[in-house]
């Protein structure tokens, strides 16, 4: 999984899917309140990036081209919408777990664990 420290530098960088294929560009970065670790990538698609898709940050490594993630294209077009303005609650983090069939581990309390990383664009 990428650092906290690296996911900075992507920002807006392209997201290539597991076989190579352009998916869009990184929006921003979802990540861990209990530890601060990068948890899923907010890449934004389609016509002027209206369209938002969840990527888990599990595996996903930067290339010369951008940023590679651990998923096909169709599972991060198919994968469960998600409102990208706020945090992500419980129900919504365990569908997208199971959407791309990552170990989903609840918090013992049942709160919120994902919060938005606003990246900061480096000039």
């Amino acid at each position: 999984m990428p650092s906290p420290l690296e996911v900075h530098d992507w920002h807006e960088l392209d997201v290539y899917a597991q076989d190579g294929e352009h998916v869009g560009k990184l929006a921003d970065v979802y990540v861990s309140k209990e530890t601060g670790e990068p948890e899923f990538l907010l890449v934004s698609s389609g016509f002027l990036g209206h369209k938002l898709h969840m990527v888990p940050a599990e595996g996903a490594t930067r290339s010369d081209e951008g940023v590679q993630v651990a998923f096909d294209k169709a599972a991060i077009e198919g994968a469960p919408t998600v409102a990208a303005d706020d945090d992500i609650d419980p129900a919504e983090e365990q569908r997208l777990h199971e959407h791309y069939g990552v170990a989903y581990t609840p918090h013992p309390d049942g709160v919120i664990i994902l919060r938005r990383f606003v990246l900061i664009e480096r000039r």
